[in-house]
This record gives C-alpha cells, structure tokens and sequence, in this order.
C-alpha cells in the first residue's frame, strides 16, 4: 500500500497510469526523481491519492490469482 516513484518502463502503462496509480521518471533523470520527491513530499493529497488508487488497482487486478488465472487461460485455451 506504499506509494510508489519508479523509472519509465515500456510496458508498464498498459497496466497502472502515471499520475494515477504510481508516478513515473525518466530513467536516469535523477533531477525529475528529486523533483518529484520533493513535490510529493510537500503534497501529501495528491501522494495520498496515487498511494490508494495504485493500491486498489494492484489489489483488485494484479495479484498473483490474477496471474495465475491468466496463464491458465492460456495453457488451456479458454
């Protein structure tokens, strides 16, 4: 239930929106990191925000039951 700050990974938005769910840099832009620290820091609403909402979605759709029924569907063709 943590808030989290990761690095761009291709991917990753197609399952969690930056700004939304979780807040994403540029990978290696230690400045952007900083500044969006920084920011969150001193936001605590909007972290708060993103920290529930990532929650809810990774709790709702993106357990390992989750993953595990859909390699299911595909071994088994459903």
């Amino acid at each position: 239930g943590g808030f989290l700050i990761h690095p761009y990974v291709e991917g990753l938005d197609e399952y969690l929106a930056d700004g939304r769910h979780l807040v994403l840099y540029e990978y290696n832009d230690f400045d952007q990191l900083k500044n969006l620290i920084d920011f969150y820091l001193d936001n605590d609403e909007a972290r708060e925000n993103i920290r529930r909402a990532g929650y809810l979605e990774v709790k709702n759709n993106h357990t390992y039951r989750h993953r595990w029924a859909s390699i299911l569907k595909e071994v088994t063709n459903d």
